[in-house]
């Protein structure tokens, strides 16, 4: 049975939806085929359903117990200002696209990538509010390496290949499993990097709805950059996938000191923080006990 957050289940699902419009026979027929090859080259299901539906499709959920939270927090702040670090190109599976388009959020976007950046800015073109930073978030201000794997058209790598890039090569070759190659298709560059603050100077930020980091292992890194005090996100979302139990551990202790609850899944950690909840947020605090007392999978 497919996984319905994986690629494909959301491609079957999807075909579901298209079967159930359009009967054996019909025009509908050709759009689901048509809807299948999209999907496959480019991930982006969103142009089959405008076509097809006759609506804008904004993606997929981000997966359970995070994406209701995700839902509810943007209907109680439908102009919430976010940043996100590690932005991708916005197809990627990314928990906050849904939110971004489905309202007028504003915000900062940033991918150190060239390539990848510069699909970024195109998937949202004419969105207005959005900031976007062709930069890495680092330990300092100037330049940093940056490891990656460089576009390639070999039908053998995963659709998620290009995603990986990080300040940390050791966590790039550990996806070894998937890519048997990987130690050989490795490249670095020279990229431009910020420390956090120095972002939220250049643009005079003095404060933050939401933050989002997925930098394949440097998160932990990167929060203890923020100044949460002054900026106190309601929340802050970060990929726990490629930290190792200690590192893990001190992150999430480092956040319960600052007032943050926390909800997970597989890949990543949604933080709430519960010490600055208002009367505005009695649906956010609603959906968070009801996530929270739900049983999911221990090594979540």
């Amino acid at each position: 049975m497919l996984d319905q957050r994986s690629p494909e289940g959301l491609e079957e699902k999807f075909a579901g939806v298209l079967r159930r419009r359009f009967p054996e026979g019909t025009r509908g027929r050709t759009a689901l085929r048509s809807a299948r090859r999209i999907w496959r080259r480019s991930g982006a299901v969103a142009r089959g359903a405008i076509a097809v539906l006759g609506r804008p499709y904004l993606g997929p959920p981000a997966p359970e117990p995070l994406g209701p939270v995700l839902d509810v927090f943007g209907k109680s702040y439908p102009r919430a200002f976010f940043i996100q670090v590690g932005s991708n190109d916005a197809d990627m599976l990314d928990p906050l696209r849904r939110q971004i388009l489905g309202r007028q959020w504003s915000g900062i976007m940033i991918e150190p990538v060239p390539d990848i950046f510069e699909r970024l800015q195109r998937k949202y073109s004419g969105k207005p509010g959005l900031v976007f930073e062709n930069v890495a978030i680092a330990d300092r201000d100037g330049t940093t390496e940056l490891y990656y794997l460089p576009h390639s058209a070999d039908a053998e790598l995963p659709p998620w290949y290009d995603a990986l890039a990080s300040l940390r090569k050791d966590v790039i070759l550990k996806h070894e499993k998937f890519i048997h190659d990987i130690e050989q298709r490795v490249a670095t560059m020279q990229v431009p990097c910020l420390t956090f603050n120095s972002l939220c100077v250049k643009h005079g930020v003095s404060s933050a709805d939401l933050i989002q980091i997925d930098t394949e292992g440097y998160d932990y890194e990167i929060i203890k950059q923020i100044d949460l005090s002054r900026l106190r996100p309601k929340l802050l979302m970060f990929e726990h996938l490629h930290m190792d139990t200690a590192t893990r551990q001190a992150c999430v202790s480092y956040l319960h000191a600052q007032g943050y609850e926390f909800l997970s899944n597989g890949m990543d950690t949604l933080c709430l923080l519960t010490n600055g909840l208002t009367d505005r947020d009695r649906a956010l605090r609603r959906r968070w006990r009801q996530m929270r007392a739900r049983k999911w999978p221990k090594d979540w």
